[in-house]
């Protein structure tokens, strides 16, 4: 009877102690779905002859001991040894080395990637401001600057007043040029340039869509003209040699009226040969 007791005593105690002692929780369907999708995609980026590979020139570069790697990766130094001695794309699979390194070198690669990510933008910005302390040291204008100090310098420009009987010492293409020099300091849009101009955009359109020294001459190749000029008096700007070469060849300089397309004439002498001659 005592042993009977004692037996069943024994056995509720064994099953108390059970019990109580602490069970390990599984993990979700949704966190081991998880995992095993990243694992599957590593594997296929990186076969086991890969990683041995990497491992290799890891470990060549002295960043990391050998034995603080298989900590790391929570490998011991057998399966290591092991890992290492297999040979091609499979053998080694199941081997804790591989699984681990797996992990270890895709953490490794994003922080790389951050890393390089953060160093480029810092690069950028310290040039940025290097190109800017260098343009202000040298007593240059940044871009940004220019930009800030020629919109506010263009009711000073219009006020520049100009000869009543000024003469036109830039081609048509010249004039071009200018406009599209102007518009890459972002001042103001074709637009409103137009508008300033006392023109239409269309207008301005057309014109900058020409070709040729005397292709374009109008309104808009006139008020531009001026408008140029007024600037280059105000910015006391030089003269190119283009311009100083037309002053000395065209002192009258360039018509503002388009070139004549249509000509009548009579010719009383059917042998009398008349040869027109004119720039374009």
């Amino acid at each position: 009877m005592e042993d009977i007791l004692s037996k069943s005593s024994s056995e509720t105690e064994s099953t108390l102690a059970d019990a109580q002692e602490p069970q390990d929780v599984p993990a979700t369907g949704e966190e081991e779905s998880s995992d095993d999708e990243d694992d599957d995609i590593l594997m296929e980026r990186w076969t086991c002859q890969t990683i041995r590979g990497k491992i290799q020139k890891f470990l060549a570069t002295k960043i990391m001991t050998q034995t603080a790697f298989l900590k790391e990766i929570g490998a011991n130094s057998n399966s290591f040894q092991r890992f290492m001695k297999y040979k091609g794309v499979f053998q080694g699979s199941d081997n804790s080395t591989y699984s681990g390194s797996l992990c270890f070198f895709s953490g490794l690669e994003k922080k790389q990637k951050k890393e390089k990510a953060a160093a480029k933008i810092a690069a950028k910005t310290s040039g940025t401001k290097r190109k800017a302390a260098t343009a202000s040291a040298d007593g240059e204008d940044t871009p940004a600057e220019k930009k800030k100090k020629l919109a506010g310098q263009i009711e000073e420009i219009e006020a520049v007043e100009l000869p009543e009987d000024l003469k036109v010492f830039d081609d048509c293409d010249v004039v071009r040029d200018h406009i599209q020099s102007f518009f890459l300091t972002k001042v103001m849009p074709q637009a409103a340039f137009a508008a300033h101009l006392n023109v239409s955009l269309a207008a301005l359109r057309k014109f900058l869509a020409r070709k040729g020294k005397r292709e374009g001459v109008g309104i808009v190749y006139k008020a531009a003209y001026f408008f140029f000029e007024k600037k280059r008096v105000f910015e006391n700007a030089p003269k190119s040699n283009k311009r100083k070469k037309i002053e000395a060849t065209m002192p009258n300089g360039y018509p503002l009226e388009r070139d004549p397309t249509q000509f009548l004439f009579h010719v009383s002498d059917t042998e009398h040969k008349v040869k027109f001659d004119w720039e374009r």
